[in-house]
């Protein structure tokens, strides 16, 4: 699955910064994307968006729409960071370069969306001092 990520980059000329045989961080469009994979499990990989936000920024945003929205999308805490992740099971590696452009978009989408709900509830916030 590392490899077939590479060549995905390679042929969108995305910048990779660091790969070994479990995981590959690229960025594309100012962001840091992390791709995570286990030879324990060949069909299951996850990409996720690391850090895009304080998890006590978000404390007063009620994310579950978004995660309803976005089904496959999960947002969560990793050491007080919030993380925006995306899991996949994959039998066939037909398409995977849709599959990708496809996952990256959507963790994009989620990002400006969340994003959106936080300088809403700021707003908000300040509105109300």
């Amino acid at each position: 699955m590392i490899a077939e990520l590479k060549g995905f980059l390679l042929a969108n000329n995305i910048e990779q910064v660091v790969a070994n045989d479990n995981a590959v961080i690229f960025r594309k469009g100012g962001l840091s994307f992390l791709f995570q994979h286990s030879t324990d499990d060949p069909y299951y990989f996850r990409l996720s968006l690391p850090k895009v936000a304080l998890a006590k920024n978000i404390a007063n945003v009620d994310i579950n729409d978004l995660e309803v929205q976005y089904k496959v999308m999960k947002i969560t805490i990793v050491d007080g960071d919030v993380w925006i992740v995306a899991e996949q099971f994959v039998y066939c590696r037909e398409n995977l370069s849709s599959l990708f452009t496809r996952l990256i978009t959507l963790l994009e989408e989620v990002l400006k969306a969340l994003k959106e709900k936080l300088q809403a509830s700021t707003n908000v916030k300040d509105e109300t001092e």
